[in-house]
């Protein structure tokens, strides 16, 4: 095993040349398992205690539960998971206001620590 893990042995990648030609993995086995649930029916008894037909679905039923818990007073956090879930996050806002109305560039500058 001479010479493995010595830097000597580091070769860069060609150009043009990924390091994980694969990408990420397809697979997300907690997700893909959270749909699968989401997709089954629920009870009668479920179905009618949320007010919704015979044989709606567990997502049906999410769907319907943060409704109703968005018209609470606290509500708020079910009312943003609803808005990120079908709008993505909000993004952030800048408003610059003066005299006049120029235009204006903002240059970003991202420092690491070392």
């Amino acid at each position: 095993m001479a010479g493995n893990g010595r830097i000597e042995n580091l070769k860069p990648f060609k150009p043009g040349q990924s390091g994980n030609p694969g990408g990420r993995p397809k697979k997300r086995p907690i997700t893909d398992e959270y749909f699968a649930d989401s997709q089954l029916p629920m009870s009668a008894k479920d179905c009618k205690r949320l007010g919704l037909p015979k044989g709606s679905t567990f997502a049906q039923g999410h769907a319907r539960q943060r409704n109703l818990d968005g018209i609470k007073p606290q509500g708020h956090r079910a009312s943003k998971e609803m808005r990120e879930a079908m709008e993505g996050k909000a993004p952030m806002r800048l408003e610059i206001t003066g005299q006049e109305r120029r235009e204006v560039t903002i240059r970003v500058i991202h420092e690491t620590k070392q």
